[in-house]
């Protein structure tokens, strides 16, 4: 039905349904994919019934097929997750795995919590369901924050002031853009205010397509409509109040604002003009799932499981501008649904629709099901480019495009860009790409000679710090600050350290954009006769560290807060080591 696996709404329970399946399959030790699998048997059993499973089983089948894929990966991810917060509290010796970790198991990994709590009981662990059920809690509010503000229609009946009785709503937005209206009802909510009118030009946001704005006015007052929502068959026109007070007149004009209502339009087709390329160019199995038309911009979400090349953008973009240079005429039918669905108009997967329904037909190009607002001919869209394709969710890609002004406007851009570097690196237009070519190999090489001066400067370095170092039992102890390096930087000190001696042993440390960075190294000599290995050293450090890390025997780094505790930190270091040498 075009529901799609997500982190929230419908999606979120289409995914923990297959999570859930998949962790049942991975229970009997099936380790790859096998619930895709099932997709040709519901098709053979349920294909007459909702032919839809027929239509989009290709479709359905990688879908499934990935998130069985990414869940088997994730799974991994979190027992290993599971491992280290096991180790944690075997060293600090609790019994108890915090709501907190038991969440973070929950909401990153997709661990259930009766999985949670039968690994913790195998391996003797309590789980506080108190804390995680607190952790929920905060996830939920801070959702219900986030969510935008809808207006509920039964909580508004209690605060329309009413002026007429009669009709309301009557939409002529198709054909009008200004109209005389009378207001039926108004409420205010400080200079904010919402208008209901008999008949109106605005549109209300729907279908992905934003609401109209514009002014409703009389020689009472003046209103600014900021946006246009509809709330069950009611259109709403919520405004603030430039002038005068609502009175008794209650005729008013109400006009939308033309340059972006029709900026919107234009927008609007280009998605209709935008589907039927992405079925030619990347095939039938590409459908609607999602889009948002404003002024500005336009975005598309479309049921396709792989990213779309560059060389397919570009055939898009051509069989969409052709479309327009064509200046083909948008035509409306208001026909009966099935006979709408017979003659080949799209609908979008999920979507009710009434008996009797809008299709907008560009020609033998596109034929959709559609209420919103559209051009009168292609060619009033001006011109058409994509300026982004990325992924939103396994199955889904995302493209945003502009048209008209906007696209003239990012096009004449990029014309200056490329003249300004063409200034800038002295070169011409055709021989741009070539002069930045030789520019970045410059650079390139003029790194790696800084690299070998600085590794250089290193070891000369290195080699009087390793003299002033201390030893015990023939053992070098080395502690250092560096300035500033970063954490690849202190491992190539490390390799630098361990090339020089037989037996030794380091902790490295660094403040990088205000982090603690640690790095112990230990020589193949030291690991082999005495057993101090860099990862185990890491850990007994953590709690000086403000942090944690780990690694290998030879190797291990560790991040921290405690900028303050450097001394701590080197002093605690040499106290293990001596013990380690002396025991």
């Amino acid at each position: 039905d075009g529901g799609m696996p997500a982190n929230d709404g419908r999606g979120y329970v289409i995914r923990r349904i297959l999570r859930r399946a998949a962790r049942f399959g991975r229970m009997l030790n099936m380790h790859e994919p096998f619930i895709y699998k099932i997709v040709d048997t519901v098709c053979e059993i349920l294909g007459d019934v909702y032919p839809e499973s027929v239509e989009r089983r290709d479709h359905v089948k990688k879908v499934i097929k990935y998130e069985e894929q990414s869940f088997g990966e994730t799974l991994d991810k979190g027992l290993e997750v599971y491992q280290r917060i096991k180790e944690t509290l075997l060293n600090q010796k609790k019994t108890e795995i915090s709501g907190e970790d038991v969440f973070k198991l929950y909401d990153t990994y997709g661990f259930p919590v009766d999985l949670t709590q039968l690994m913790a009981e195998d391996d003797g662990f309590m789980v506080d369901i108190a804390g995680f059920n607190q952790e929920m809690a905060k996830q939920k509010k801070r959702a219900r924050s986030a969510r935008n503000f809808k207006m509920n229609a039964g909580d508004l009946d209690k605060e329309w002031i009413v002026l007429s009785e009669g009709d309301d709503s009557e939409f002529v937005g198709y054909d009008q853009t200004a109209v005389r209206s009378i207001l039926r009802k108004y409420s205010a909510h400080g200079e904010q205010y919402h208008l209901v009118l008999d008949k109106t030009p605005f549109y209300a946001e729907s279908g992905g397509e934003i609401g109209d704005t514009g002014t409703i006015s009389n020689a009472d007052f003046i209103i600014d409509v900021t946006d246009t929502l509809k709330i069950n068959n009611m259109i709403v026109h919520i405004g603030n109040l430039v002038s005068g007070k609502i009175g008794n007149t209650i005729e008013v004009d109400a006009a939308i604002n033309v340059e972006r209502s029709d900026a919107i339009r234009a927008n609007h087709t280009a998605t209709h003009l935008l589907q039927a390329a992405l079925r030619e160019v990347l095939g039938d199995h590409v459908h609607q799932s999602g889009s948002l038309v404003t002024a500005e911009r336009l975005r598309f979400d479309l049921t396709h499981y792989t990213k779309i090349t560059q060389q397919e953008i570009e055939a898009i973009e051509d069989i969409v501008n052709r479309k327009i240079r064509e200046n083909i005429e948008v035509a409306v039918k208001i026909q009966d649904y099935n006979e709408a669905k017979k003659s080949g108009a799209m609908a979008l997967f999920g979507e009710k629709y009434e008996d009797i329904v809008r299709v907008i037909g560009v020609g033998e190009f596109s034929k959709e099901l559609c209420g919103g607002k559209h051009v009168k001919r292609t060619g009033d869209i001006g011109g058409f480019k994509i300026i982004s394709e990325s992924s939103v969710a396994a199955g889904i890609r995302r493209i945003e495009a502009i048209t008209g002004q906007s696209a003239y406007e990012l096009d004449r851009l990029n014309g200056k860009l490329i003249t300004d570097l063409t200034i800038l690196l002295n070169t011409t237009k055709e021989n741009l790409l070539q002069k930045a070519d030789e520019l970045i190999s410059r650079v390139k090489n003029l790194e790696k000679e800084l690299k070998s001066e600085t590794e250089k400067g290193l070891v000369e370095e290195l080699d009087t710090l390793i003299s002033n170092s201390t030893m015990i039992s023939g053992v070098t102890i080395f502690t250092h600050q560096y300035q500033s390096q970063s954490m690849d930087e202190l491992k190539n000190i490390a390799d630098l350290f361990r090339d020089k001696l037989e037996l030794g042993i380091a902790l490295i440390i660094s403040v990088n954009e205000g982090k603690l960075l640690v790095v112990v190294t230990a020589t193949d000599a030291v690991l082999k006769k005495y057993q101090l290995h860099a990862g185990t050293i890491v850990k007994e450090l953590a709690p000086v560290l403000g942090g944690g890390g780990g690694g290998r025997p030879h190797l291990a780094t560790a991040g921290g807060k405690n900028i303050d505790k450097i001394s701590d930190i080197i002093k605690t270091f040499k106290e293990i080591v001596e013990e380690g040498l002396t025991h």
